[in-house]
């Protein structure tokens, strides 16, 4: 099983639930948000891949890619860093589909 935390910053709740609802759609994964009591501080989406390895990274990839793309006068108020088991973060808002993805399987692999 892999576990991706992914750290949210962004300008609504309502963003944060619609992330959060499209990442629950996808088969064999399981889903916590952690919603921060301080409006200052990031949310936290715990993601529990249990099967289904590339194929569902990359479901999840294209579902973080769309959260950060689709509306392009709110994009500077959204950040999403994948955190590492290390602690470190990964900028993944530059990152195509495809390089979410390969972020998401490193980090399955301990790179």
């Amino acid at each position: 099983m892999l576990t991706a935390n992914i750290e949210f910053r962004s300008d609504s709740e309502q963003h944060l639930s619609e992330i959060e609802h499209n990442l629950k759609s996808i088969h064999h994964i399981k889903v916590d948000l952690i919603k921060p009591l301080d409006q200052q501080a990031p949310a936290l989406i715990t993601i529990d891949i249990h099967r289904g390895g590339e194929e569902t990274a990359h479901a999840i990839a294209q579902v973080l890619y769309d959260s950060l793309h689709t509306n392009v006068t709110t994009q500077n108020q959204k950040q999403i860093f994948l955190v590492t088991i290390e602690g470190d973060r990964v900028d993944i808002e530059p990152l195509n589909v495809q390089q979410i993805t390969n972020v998401l399987l490193g980090a399955e692999a301990g790179l």
